[in-house]
């Protein structure tokens, strides 16, 4: 039989295990600290985080996808014109402020983005009018706006497209 081995109550013994408990404890705090995020913590120190994105951003992109199944293939893929009229690049004509005289649908002004998206609900796509929601013809709008590097704080509806001139 072997000798009296060391106590539990020997303070080295119990002061070495209290250490290594308490450093393993730590160091797996401190790493899944890292890769945690606290719910509870307070959310005003941006500096680390992506800004997230606007409505009128997420509009944006929603409207970038429903413009390339719906209107590229009349418009352009990049709204430049084709079989009809361009959307994008103001200098060079697009969402003029009278029809030209050759349109074939359009006989309204585009004063405002609610011309536009007024327009648009009513008469496009060509080969189903009115087919889209209320709020993805706005997407398409707002897509289009920013295109033309126009953009908004808010999302667009009604109302934000009705007060929304467009530059000339």
């Amino acid at each position: 039989m072997a000798g009296p081995g060391p106590r539990l109550e020997d303070p080295s013994i119990v002061t070495a295990t209290t250490v290594i408990s308490w450093l393993a404890v730590s160091s797996i705090a401190a790493v899944l600290s890292l890769g945690c995020g606290d719910s509870a913590s307070d959310d005003s120190d941006t500096s680390t985080r992506e800004p997230e994105a606007s409505a009128f951003t997420e509009q944006v992109i929603a409207g970038k996808n429903l413009f390339m199944r719906h209107c590229a293939h009349c418009h352009g893929s990049n709204g430049e014109g084709g079989d009809a009229p361009r959307l994008v690049d103001l200098s060079r004509g697009a969402l003029p402020l009278e029809p030209a005289a050759s349109a074939r649908v359009r006989s309204d002004e585009f004063r405002t983005a609610g011309d536009v998206a007024d327009f648009a609900s009513t008469n496009m796509p060509i080969d189903a009018p009115g087919s889209l929601a209320s709020d993805e013809y706005y997407a398409l709008v707002a897509f289009l706006l920013d295109e033309n590097g126009i953009t908004s704080d808010r999302v667009l509806d009604a109302d934000s497209a009705a007060s929304l001139k467009i530059p000339r």
